[in-house]
């Protein structure tokens, strides 16, 4: 079977390569991370990279939180959540890590949010 050179070097390459970097200046605190994905094209790389760069970029917090229900569908998720608790009770954009729910109809979620 024959591909076209421009393919063949497309199907050699090791990966698409985007960089996007902060306005904070970590110095020697700063985290980088390489994110393997099957994207197509550099625009859509770009956009994973900002993306990323957007959550990852800004101190962040753990927290737990008592919230009402069965929640073990939120497990892994970035959600908006609304909670009993200073800060939450507008909606705050999380990702929940954690999840227990309890015999009392209530749910202990660990979650991941932002401070900035």
């Amino acid at each position: 079977m024959t591909v076209a050179p421009a393919t063949a070097d497309w199907l050699r390459n090791a990966g698409l390569t985007a960089v996007s970097t902060g306005a904070a200046a970590w110095g020697d605190l700063a985290a980088t991370s390489d994110v393997a994905c099957g994207l197509s094209n550099a625009g859509d790389a770009q956009a994973e990279a900002d993306r990323q760069r957007a959550f990852f970029g800004a101190s962040r917090a753990i927290e737990t939180l008592l919230v009402p229900g069965a929640q073990l569908a939120l497990l892994g998720r970035a959600v908006t959540l609304q909670a009993d608790a200073e800060g939450y009770r507008a909606g705050v954009n999380v990702f929940v890590i954690a999840v227990a729910e309890r015999d009392d109809g209530m749910s202990s979620l660990t979650v991941i949010r932002r401070l900035a």
